[in-house]
């Protein structure tokens, strides 16, 4: 893939950047010491140096952000440039943006570690438009992103809650999840997402993994919430999630359940 920007490097264009970051991605992995993967990397910095972050399309720069992130690639020159012109270019980013870029973004953000106060500001100004036009998955990446970075964001928490049902009965497993860890990570009470979550119990344990249904446990246990059918339904599946869990994770989950 690497061999094709090397051969062809002089005709590639803002799509195609964007298409071979996000492939690589995919792969997830990619050895900085690879002299094709650092010359394709020094050139995407370069051409977004001289031309600037609008040369790229919004969707693109998701993209790019969500691939560096991926492979944590956070030190690298060219991912300091990046993030360094999208905190600048954050309202152009978020305002052209739909709700699937946007939180591919703030969560490359937030796995990155670096804090964007500009974005998350823009985010929580469009915060209406993100809930009402994104998806369970868009929005849980979102709130995760937040809560990951310690941001506060009391408009966006509140259209989730305003908007709990929906989500909870559209979303699976993962993002009704990463949704209640990010409420109570920062410790925001939300008792309508906490009462979907204990209506849809049933099917949430049934098809949620381990981790997930650890991590919105926690998040019960955290804020307090008295969740008697969702923790009947773990007692329910004990023998599966034993399985699946390590020791540790047993005593976590149903040293709480069981309390």
């Amino acid at each position: 893939m690497l061999l094709i920007h090397a051969n062809e490097k002089e005709g590639f264009n803002n799509v195609n950047y964007a298409t071979m970051m996000n492939q690589l991605g995919h792969i997830r992995y990619a050895d900085n010491r690879d002299p094709l993967f650092r010359e394709f990397l020094d050139d995407l910095g370069n051409q977004v140096e001289v031309k600037g972050l609008r040369w790229l399309q919004v969707q693109h720069i998701a993209n790019i952000m969500h691939a560096i992130a991926k492979m944590n690639l956070r030190n690298d020159r060219t991912s300091r440039i990046l993030l360094s012109q999208v905190e600048i270019h954050a309202e152009h980013l978020v305002v052209k943006g739909n709700p699937q870029s946007i939180a591919n973004t703030v969560w490359a953000c937030a796995k990155l570690g670096v804090a964007s106060p500009n974005l998350f500001s823009q985010v929580e100004k469009h915060t209406e438009t993100i809930v009402k036009e994104g998806n369970a998955q868009s929005i849980a990446n979102t709130v995760w992103a937040c809560a990951k970075l310690r941001v506060k964001s009391p408009n966006l928490f509140s259209q989730v809650e305003e908007h709990a049902e929906t989500l909870v009965k559209e979303g699976n497993p993962q993002s009704i999840a990463n949704t209640v860890w990010a409420f109570a990570t920062l410790g925001i009470k939300s008792p309508n997402l906490f009462s979907q979550l204990e209506k849809h119990a049933e099917k949430f344990v049934q098809e949620g993994n381990p981790q997930e249904i650890a991590k919105t446990v926690w998040a019960c246990a955290e804020l307090g919430f008295d969740s008697p059918k969702l923790f009947a339904q773990v007692e329910k599946h004990r023998e599966r999630l034993v399985k699946e869990f390590n020791p540790q994770e047993i005593e976590t989950l149903f040293g709480r359940v069981t309390r």
